[in-house]
């Protein structure tokens, strides 16, 4: 299910300076391990070099609705007309009827922000919904996703549309005795999802709370406010220290602030946690060649070659790296792994398609190409493809 809400993207930090996507914990360390790699980062972490601390609002108060809201909403959850329908239905049906003149926002706002104004993003609506069910007490979960990328460069620094999904379990439900549920009856709340949308796993409640800290951390330093940044990643950190995007995004910060020494303490510890993710291990190969460590970067660009990560979308991630840093052969075995990862979508042939272009390959393009058209289900891709294929058939 999904509400109207006029858009299904979220954007969150990305590439070759910076990463904001749930990773997957294959070699999570034993729960002593970890609290040594938290404590060890708390040693590290420092917001000295920030500067003066901006106001950044609480939990609370991004999960806050003013008296006005919270009564529109609590007379028609209330209301003798809807107590026959489910509680968790009853929240989806008003945020449905409310929203649908809402317009897509980039920016990441507060439940009663969105309200205000009208809008907002994937995280927005999320927030938005959960301030709904805390009034009344609702349990909810969170699932972060990704959809068919969508890249953006401003402030010279790149950005893919990600998002999350929040599902309202619903309070009646009654289990059998003797039954096994796989999941308990719930609703989602989305976005418009779309065909390919690759699911990660569930986010905690304090992950949540820090990928909208992490979100204004993103637009921040999209305009360049890179210290002001380092404040709102702080407190997604302090939330979820274990979050591989928190760390990695605070590395990032760090090295752009030239504390290089900082930031690589941060994805050494980071890989203790995980050392199959390919975020960290792309970014510290990127801190590498910065400070012209070729060789030991060389092996981190090795290691990226023996990684299995299931998403289809961090392999395009890696790939569209190497093809905008002029890494065309590079780029190549990475479109492969996400053709091989998600044969049935269009944009790993397409990419792969480009690559052999920049190869000079012009008949294996055109083969790529037609097959990127074969597996595409919007017109815009569509029309793309078949100019590529009216070009190329000049050669």
């Amino acid at each position: 299910m999904q509400t109207k809400w006029n858009s299904k993207i979220t954007t969150l930090l990305l590439w070759c300076t910076l990463l904001g996507c749930t990773s997957t914990n294959n070699s999570s360390p034993q729960k002593n391990e970890f609290q040594r790699i938290v404590t060890a980062l708390e040693g590290i972490v420092s917001t000295d070099i920030f500067g003066k601390k901006p106001t950044i609002p609480t939990t609370e108060s991004i999960l806050a609705l003013n008296e006005q809201h919270s009564s529109i909403f609590l007379s028609y959850y209330n209301d003798p007309a809807t107590a026959s329908i489910k509680p968790n239905l009853r929240i989806y049906r008003f945020l449905e009827n409310q929203l649908d003149q809402f317009d897509y926002l980039g920016e990441t706002l507060s439940a009663q922000s969105s309200l205000e104004r009208g809008g907002g993003n994937c995280i927005t609506l999320a927030i938005l919904t959960t301030a709904y069910a805390n009034l009344v007490g609702l349990e909810l979960s969170y699932q972060e996703s990704q959809s068919v990328p969508i890249f953006n460069k401003q402030g010279g620094f790149e950005t893919l549309s990600t998002h999350v999904t929040t599902r309202i379990y619903d309070p009646t439900f009654v289990p059998e005795e003797g039954t096994i549920y796989l999941e308990r009856p719930s609703i989602e709340i989305d976005y418009f999802p779309s065909r390919g949308d690759w699911r990660g796993k569930k986010v905690s409640n304090d992950r949540f709370l820090g990928m909208y800290y992490r979100n204004i951390a993103t637009e921040l330093l999209q305009n360049n406010e890179i210290a002001k940044a380092g404040w709102w990643i702080h407190e997604a950190y302090l939330l979820a220290p274990e979050d591989i995007s928190n760390l990695n995004t605070l590395a990032v910060i760090y090295r752009h602030l030239n504390e290089h020494a900082i930031a690589e303490k941060i994805y050494k510890l980071a890989m203790e946690i995980d050392e199959n993710d390919i975020h960290i291990v792309h970014n510290y190969r990127v801190l590498l060649i910065s400070e012209g460590r070729l060789e030991e970067a060389k092996i981190l660009e090795d290691k990226l070659l023996t990684l299995d990560d299931p998403s289809p979308f961090r392999w395009y991630e890696v790939a569209t790296d190497a093809f905008n840093t002029g890494n065309y052969t590079r780029a190549y075995r990475f479109f492969d792994r996400v053709i091989e990862k998600a044969p049935y979508l269009h944009f790993g042939y397409a990419g792969k398609a480009r690559t052999a272009m920049a190869l000079n390959h012009p008949n294996e393009a055109e083969e790529l190409f037609q097959m990127a058209l074969e597996r595409a289900w919007d017109d815009s891709s569509e029309q793309l493809y078949r100019a590529k294929l009216s070009i190329l058939e000049t050669y």
